[in-house]
């Protein structure tokens, strides 16, 4: 993935929750796709406001405005991403500051974002995709645990 970033629910996820919709009403199903809009919206909208920038020089404006959703044709399912090639580098940090400073469990996915070693650049991590996926989709998830998925 050093191309950018992209996030979504993992595929076992996807499966359990398309196979649950197929069981449920057309007025369940209408529901979900709401919901997958709302938080997928939501995610962007928030990766955006998050994304590292600074206001003097408008570096980051480019990143904030290359981060887009993208939505399955039946609407059950939603991908927030970003090609710009250094955003997992924003995000993860690198150098001698990668992968320190991120969120548990991210480390190992965070390591080959470090870099090569071709330059000395000791960028801080600045998480802003991550902790707001993490939080969005629990929250996805209960809502759709209220619905009856499980």
């Amino acid at each position: 993935m050093s191309n950018g970033i992209n996030i979504s629910l993992p595929q076992s996820e996807q499966a359990k929750f398309r196979a649950w919709v197929k069981q449920q009403t057309a007025e369940t199903n209408r529901k979900c796709q709401q919901l997958v809009v709302k938080h997928t919206l939501d995610l962007e909208r928030r990766a955006k406001r998050s994304a590292p920038a600074n206001k003097k020089t408008g570096e980051g404006a480019f990143l904030k405005a290359q981060i887009h959703h993208v939505f399955t044709s039946d609407k059950l399912g939603g991908e927030v991403y970003t090609n710009v090639k250094y955003a997992p580098y924003q995000e993860f940090g690198t150098g001698k500051y990668a992968p320190r400073g991120i969120l548990p469990g991210y480390e190992t996915y965070a390591r080959q974002f470090k870099g090569k070693g071709i330059r000395k650049v000791n960028i801080y991590p600045r998480m802003y995709f991550f902790p707001h996926y993490e939080r969005i989709k629990k929250i996805f998830i209960k809502d759709l645990n209220k619905m009856g998925f499980r």
